[in-house]
């Protein structure tokens, strides 16, 4: 088993490095490949479900292992930083978050601003994805089925 294993990941690192794949391709891979084959079926399936309503999906367990665990990142965002963010990941326009928040549309710029600095990003997209991913903001939904929630998870 262990011989086999090993041939695998040696295998899987050969034939994507052959075709200049990334490091870190190669690791979702064998991460992918370690998972039990019912659970993938279920994450499998859930990502057919969400993807075919509209929606996005991201495998938790990949989240996290792309960042690590959530209770490790704070990127020492404030409260109203997060919520800013918060709308940001549902979709909304700096003019709708003004609305939302009672803030001037100058001090959602402010505080995207002061969030791009503090997870060193450029932009919006990025900000919201990482901060998705942190677990810091809810995903927009139906990004993740209500069933998806993985075995052993956080």
């Amino acid at each position: 088993t262990i011989f086999g294993a090993r041939f695998l990941v040696s295998s899987a690192i050969d034939i994507a490095r052959d075709f200049n794949v990334s490091e870190t391709v190669i690791g979702l891979t064998i991460v992918a490949v370690g998972t039990s084959l019912p659970e993938l079926v279920n994450y499998v399936m859930a990502a057919l479900r969400t993807v075919s309503r509209g929606g996005m999906y991201l495998d938790p367990t990949i989240a996290q292992q792309l960042h690590g665990s959530r209770d490790c990142l704070d990127p020492g965002l404030s409260k109203r930083e997060l919520a800013v963010m918060q709308q940001i990941a549902w979709g909304m326009i700096d003019r709708e978050i003004a609305d939302q928040l009672n803030l001037a549309t100058d001090t959602v710029k402010y505080h995207l601003k002061q969030v791009y600095q503090k997870l060193n990003v450029h932009n919006r997209t990025r900000a919201a994805i990482s901060l998705v991913l942190m677990g810091l903001v809810e995903p927009p939904h139906p990004l993740l089925p209500d069933s998806a929630t993985p075995t052993g998870a956080c």
